[in-house]
Order: C-alpha cells, then structure tokens, then sequence
C-alpha cells in the first residue's frame, strides 16, 4: 500500500507503476519542466520523478526524516516542495540536486505551497498559523 504511480487513460484504462521504495506514499504530484512527472515521496524522504513510459527515478532530500508533502514547479524550472518534518523548505533541479532550507527555532510545519503572480514561492506554516515566501530565482 502507498507505493504506486497511476496512468489513466481518457478511456478508463488504468496502468500502475511500483515505486522503488515500498510504502513510499506519493503524496502531490505536478508536472515537471522537464516532461516528467515529479512527486514527494511522504513516507520514504524522496521526491520521485516518472518519465511518460513508467521508468522512475527517486532522489532522497537533503535530511532523514523530513515528510516532503507539496510540490511545485518555480519560475527557474526548479521544483520546491515543503518538509512537514523536517521544518524546511527543499528546492531540487531537473538533474536531481537537492537543496534544503532549514528555518531556526520551533518547528512550524510548512505544509501547502505554490508559485504567485509575483514569482515568489509562497508557502504555510501550519503549527505557525502564517505564511512564507521566498523569491525564487528566475
């Protein structure tokens, strides 16, 4: 359980695809600058990437025990996507480059996350009650 990708056609028909890692729990999933389909991995500390023929690749985060949750594609073409344990933010490239930003102090649970108008990666902090944002390069 919580460790397949599934296709599904216009038709009705239904391919999965096993992830690497068991009991991964792909949790949001976009579409990447690249042409893949790019995914947290909740459970496993990944973010995935499937290519349109099913081959799947995974990239750990940059920390053990961070519960990637949402992700977005930002305006350089990198992804974002929020660490609920790991209380950060992560930014990966196409090639698979993680990069981790940490906040200070008590965890604030980023959570939900999305790109505004302004291009600027904006983001909540849950146990916080408030909103983030960082400027994302372009």
């Amino acid at each position: 359980m919580g460790g397949r990708i599934g296709r599904l056609t216009p038709g009705g028909q239904l391919t999965e695809f096993a992830l690497p890692t068991r009991n991964a729990q792909p949790f949001t999933i976009v579409c990447g600058p690249d042409g893949a389909l790019w995914f947290t991995e909740y459970n496993a500390g990944k973010i995935g990437r499937i290519a349109t023929a099913g081959e799947i690749t995974e990239f750990f985060t940059s920390s053990s025990g961070t519960f990637p949750m949402h992700i977005v594609v930002a305006p350089d073409n990198s992804l974002w996507f929020t660490e609920v344990g790991g209380n950060a933010l992560g930014r990966i490239t196409t090639s698979g480059e993680p990069t981790e930003f940490a906040f200070g102090g008590k965890n604030t649970s980023p959570d939900g996350i999305t790109v505004g108008s302004d291009n600027r990666v904006w983001f909540t902090q849950y146990a916080a009650g408030a909103l983030g944002a960082v400027v994302a390069p372009r």
